[in-house]
């Protein structure tokens, strides 16, 4: 296939993979399949009579030739050489084999970045919006040992959970792929734009959607199924009941993809996403090692078993402390009120217990057991 026939029916954004298949078995490839499309000698009547016949529904050939007319192939040609993107196509040997065989798969996919950095493992992170310390603590300590165990950490680009899934997996070597809801001209949202240059250098950025796509409520659904496609499974971690990152769960339900939920404190709406998760038989996360265990990687998990004995409180004093804390963030001026510690003496206490990894700080909202 030629490399502009290639972006031509990417740009149109109109073939599901069925009906790819019968116009290649119609009219021998796409190539063929687009002349005779663009051919003005040819009436729009017989067109539909050849997609009729090799069985293409009515609603779809109305989408095929209306969004055909409307590609501007020049324009796209310029947009591919200004963003420095390819095109991949179902079967391209650099198409991701996972995504060939999903439900709904993609038949063309515009990606810009590094494949040789992927890695054959990979795991879906998702989750809220609206991400709480306990979502920041939970990516924290999670994602350091599932990026050393050589997994590809996947999201959306999303603010909160994938953008801290993203950051995460640069900050400790491990690739990462961003699957995003609008062309590769718009970043979305605006604010990762830095982020989203640093995935194409550490990982690959792929979009279903061509140049010009602004984001809408109805892309983000349709890229999900891409997020949990890709990926081996999916750990979420925090999200309403009824959100997008509950969406890409079910999709990996439905792909046969292994599914992650991290639990959270039961007053949290955030909460309720990966509790129903749980409910319905994906697998409770408290460390590293329950994903990895699940994957058969067999290393013993980082912050359950390493350096137990140095995180221990060492006098009484920092016992008392330990003792106060607990999983969710107290005030420093609550934590002098209940151990009735001074609070010069507490900042010196805490210092050290930082130090030695039996708490965290958690910017202003206070500190909690690690």
């Amino acid at each position: 296939m030629k490399d502009e026939t290639k972006l031509f029916w990417a740009s149109a954004d109109c073939l599901r993979v069925n009906a790819y298949k019968k116009i290649i078995e119609f009219y021998g490839d796409l190539d063929a399949a687009k002349d005779a499309i663009l051919d003005p000698k040819k009436s729009v009547l017989l067109l539909k009579h050849d997609l009729q016949q090799i069985g293409i529904q009515q609603k779809s050939i109305e989408k095929i030739l209306e969004k055909t007319k409307k590609v501007d192939l020049p324009q796209q040609e310029e947009n591919l050489k200004k963003y420095g993107a390819i095109v991949l196509c179902h079967d391209d040997e650099e198409f991701p084999h996972s995504l060939k065989n999903i439900d709904d798969a993609p038949v063309f996919l515009f990606a810009k970045g590094d494949f040789s950095k992927l890695t054959r493992k990979s795991l879906a992170v998702v989750g809220s919006r609206t991400i709480t310390n306990e979502g920041k603590w939970a990516c924290s300590h999670l994602l350091p040992e599932l990026s050393q165990a050589g997994f590809t950490i996947v999201s959306g680009m999303a603010l909160g959970i994938d953008t801290l899934a993203h950051k995460e997996a640069i900050k400790h070597g491990s690739p990462t792929v961003a699957f995003w809801g609008t062309g590769l001209d718009i970043v979305y949202p605006s604010v990762n734009q830095k982020l989203a240059l640093e995935i194409m250098q550490n990982g690959v950025v792929f979009s279903e959607f061509p140049f010009g796509t602004s984001p809408t409520p109805y892309n983000f659904p349709r890229r999900n199924r891409l997020v949990s496609g890709y990926s081996d499974g999916v750990l979420v971690v925090e999200g309403k009941e009824k959100s997008g990152s509950l969406i890409t769960a079910q999709f990996a339900m439905e792909q046969g993809k292994d599914v992650f939920a991290v639990p959270g404190p039961i007053r949290s709406p955030l909460s309720r996403g990966p509790h129903k998760l749980i409910q319905e038989g994906a697998k409770l996360v408290q460390y590293a090692s329950d994903v990895l265990e699940a994957f058969g990687v067999t290393q013993n998990s980082l912050f359950a078993q390493e350096n137990v004995h140095q995180c221990l409180p060492k006098n009484a004093d920092e016992k008392n402390v330990y003792n106060v804390l607990s999983y969710s963030a107290m005030h420093f001026d609550e934590i002098v009120r209940k151990t009735t510690i001074s609070a010069p003496k507490l900042s010196s206490i805490l210092m050290m217990m930082s130090l030695s990894g039996a708490v965290e700080e958690l910017s202003s909202a206070g500190w909690v057991r690690r």
